[in-house]
C-alpha cells in the first residue's frame, strides 16, 4: 500500500487536475449527459444532437467549451408516527448523531458545473458539485457546505473526487433509503472490452460524503488507500454490475482504552464484493424499472447498505473493528402517468462483530414506497413512508454494544425542483 506522504501527493494532484479551467463540473451518479467519444463542433460546443435534450438544462459555449448549469432544491419534513421504545434512532443529523425527537425536517441545495471539450486525445469532461444542508439540531447555524464531486475525465482515466466504484443502487427516496453514495479520492481507468462492456480499476481513499463522514465506522483513511475493481455491462436499459475491493482494516491502540479492543494497533485484511442489476419492465410500463445490489464485506463494514444503514451502526459501534456481514438493497420504480410516479423499496443487513471475548451483531431491514406528483415540469412533491426494524445483540458477556430491539414508522412530505 502507499505510504501516508505519497497518498497525500497523490490526492493533492487529483484536486489540481480536477479542478483545471476546461470547466467545472457536477452531477453525481446519474450517467453524463455527454459520453466519451462525443463530437461538438468548433463553432458551436454546446450544438445538441437532439434540440429537445438541449433544453434540458442551462447550457453556454465558453470559448472551444461547453459549460452545463444545474441543481437542485429540497426541502422535507419527517415525523415519527410510531415507534417500539424510547432511544430508538430514528433520525440522524450531518454527522451520524442520533436524535430522539419525534420531528426533523432539512432543506438542502445543489449546485454543479459541468465542461466539456475537445482535445486531441478526445472529450475533456471536469465536473464540481457543491452541496448546502441545514437539518433541524445542527450545531451549524448556517448549515454545512460540502464538496461531493470534483473531477476530471479523459481518455478513460477519471481523476479527483468522485463515486467509489463500489457505487449502484440509486435511491428515489428522501429518508429512509438514501441511497449509499460514498464519494471519494480517486484516480480510476476505465476502458471498453467489448461491446457494451466495460472494465475499470481505481485506487480509491478518503473520508466519504456520508453521515459518517466524523470517522465512525471508519474503515478506510488517507493512510490506507483502497484497490477496487468495476465489471460493467450496460444495453437497452439493462445493467449488470460486478465490483470488489481489497484494503487494509486497523483497529484498536486507541489513547484511551476500550473493552475488548487490543490496546496496541492491529492490521487485518479487509474485502467487499459487489454485484447489481437493473431490469426493464416494459411490458409493465415504459419506463419502469427494478434495480438492486448485494454486497458482502469482510472488515469492509462501511460499504453494506443505505445512509441510514450506516448511520445506525456508527451510532452503535462507533470505533473500527473486525467484521463480517452482508445486506441487500431492491427497489422498484413505476410510471403511473406524466405526473405521478411511486417508488417501492426493501433492504436487509446483517452484521457480525468479532471482539475479544464478545460477538455482537447487528440486523436491519427497512422498507419504504412514496408516491410523486409533478404539477409542472422538473417541480416534485408528494408523501413517503418508511418502516425499520433494528436489533442489536451485544453476545454473551459483552457489553460494548447496547441491547437493543425496535421498529419506527415514520412519515415524510418532501418538496423539490430541479434546474
Amino acid at each position: 500500500m502507499l505510504a501516508f506522504g505519497t497518498w497525500r501527493k497523490l490526492a493533492a494532484a487529483c484536486w489540481v487536475v480536477a479542478l483545471l479551467p476546461a470547466g467545472t463540473t457536477v452531477a453525481a451518479s446519474k450517467k453524463s449527459a455527454h459520453p466519451a467519444g462525443a463530437q461538438t463542433t468548433t463553432a458551436n460546443p454546446c450544438k445538441a444532437d437532439d434540440e429537445d435534450a438541449d433544453a434540458e438544462s442551462l447550457k453556454f459555449a465558453l470559448g472551444n467549451t461547453c459549460v452545463e448549469i444545474d441543481g437542485e432544491v429540497n426541502a422535507s419534513f419527517s415525523r415519527v408516527l410510531n415507534s417500539s421504545q424510547p432511544g430508538f434512532p430514528q433520525f440522524f443529523r450531518r454527522f451520524g448523531t442520533p436524535s430522539q425527537d419525534r420531528d426533523s425536517y432539512s432543506v438542502w441545495v445543489k449546485l454543479g458545473f459541468t465542461g466539456t471539450q475537445q482535445t486531441a486525445w478526445g472529450e475533456l469532461e471536469t465536473r464540481l458539485l457543491f452541496k448546502w444542508l441545514k437539518s433541524k439540531g445542527d450545531d451549524q447555524s448556517l448549515g454545512f457546505l460540502q464538496i461531493e464531486d470534483a473531477y476530471a475525465s479523459l481518455a478513460g482515466w477519471k481523476v479527483g473526487y468522485t463515486d467509489t466504484l463500489m457505487n449502484f443502487w440509486t435511491s428515489e427516496f428522501e429518508f429512509t433509503a438514501t441511497a449509499p453514495k460514498r464519494t471519494v479520492a480517486s484516480v480510476a481507468y476505465e476502458r471498453e472490452i467489448i461491446s457494451d462492456t466495460k472494465l475499470a480499476i481505481a485506487l480509491e481513499s478518503g473520508p466519504p460524503t456520508t453521515p459518517v463522514s466524523s470517522g465512525k465506522l471508519a474503515t478506510v483513511n488517507w493512510d490506507d488507500p483502497v484497490l477496487a475493481g468495476r465489471w460493467l455491462y450496460e444495453k437497452d436499459d439493462w445493467e449488470v454490475h460486478w465490483s470488489a475491493l481489497v484494503h487494509q482494516l486497523k483497529v484498536g491502540g486507541g489513547a484511551v482504552p476500550l473493552p475488548f479492543i487490543p490496546s496496541t494497533s492491529a492490521i487485518y485484511l479487509g474485502w467487499a464484493a459487489s454485484f447489481g442489476l437493473t431490469i426493464p419492465m416494459k411490458a409493465v410500463g415504459e419506463d419502469d424499472y427494478i434495480s438492486l445490489q448485494a454486497v458482502y464485506a469482510r472488515n469492509a463494514s462501511a460499504y453494506l447498505g443505505t445512509n441510514a444503514d450506516l448511520s445506525s451502526l456508527a451510532s452503535i459501534l462507533p470505533f473500527p473493528a473486525q467484521t463480517s456481514g452482508w445486506s441487500l438493497v431492491a427497489s422498484y420504480h413505476r410510471e403511473w402517468s406524466e405526473q405521478f410516479e411511486s417508488n417501492f423499496f426493501a433492504s436487509r443487513l446483517v452484521l457480525d462483530i468479532s471482539l475479544s471475548g464478545a460477538q455482537p451483531s447487528i440486523r436491519s431491514a427497512r422498507y419504504a414506497a412514496n408516491l410523486k406528483w409533478k404539477p409542472i415540469k422538473k417541480l416534485k412533491l408528494g408523501p413517503e413512508i418508511g418502516y425499520v426494524r433494528l436489533q442489536a445483540d451485544p453476545g454473551r458477556g459483552g457489553n460494548v454494544l447496547p441491547a437493543l430491539r425496535g421498529h419506527a414508522l415514520i412519515g415524510t412530505l418532501v418538496l423539490g425542483y430541479e434546474f
